[in-house]
């Protein structure tokens, strides 16, 4: 993985909101119609919830379709592209500090392995947090990071379901 290929997680969206806690970087993003990225890796693991439009990640030549209510996972260090649909992509990225992952620990098998679920509940837990980042209060960091630590609960239960 050569350093040009590493992009942080905005790349190519001009509008984005974020907030860290405990080694968590939540990201609320928005990508525009069209757009195509490069081949490009990430630091960090991506948690992608797709909130609203579209988006290919393209992973070992194998495009994963995420439309609203799927959560993707990349580990960090794959090599993917991205090509977003003719609604542009709402989406709510979280990477974990791998460095600080004590509370999501038994998520590692979630988070090393490339996966695409369907999960609405995940999904309303990602608009609540772009919510909470639109407008936020003095209780919105608390929200985000209860809620955060929730999607994972979900989705790696979700993934260990054979």
């Amino acid at each position: 993985m050569g350093r040009s290929d590493l992009k942080p997680v905005t790349f190519g969206s001009p509008v984005f909101r974020r907030m860290e806690f405990a080694g968590m970087e939540i990201t609320d993003l928005r990508f525009p119609a069209g757009l195509f990225l490069q081949p490009h890796v990430h630091e960090r693991t991506v948690f992608a919830v797709t909130i609203d439009g579209g988006w290919d990640s393209v992973i070992m030549n194998r495009p994963r379709d995420c439309r609203p209510g799927l959560v993707l996972t990349e580990p960090a260090g794959e090599r993917h592209a991205n090509h977003f649909g003719n609604r542009g992509a709402h989406v709510l990225i979280v990477q974990a500090d791998p460095e600080r992952d004590e509370h999501i620990r038994p998520c590692q098998r979630l988070l090393s392995e490339i996966n695409l679920l369907p999960h609405p509940e995940v999904a309303s837990l990602a608009r609540s947090i772009a919510a909470e980042l639109a407008d936020p209060d003095p209780f919105s960091a608390l929200a985000v990071q209860s809620a955060t630590l929730e999607m994972f609960l979900l989705a790696a239960r979700a993934a260990a379901v054979p």
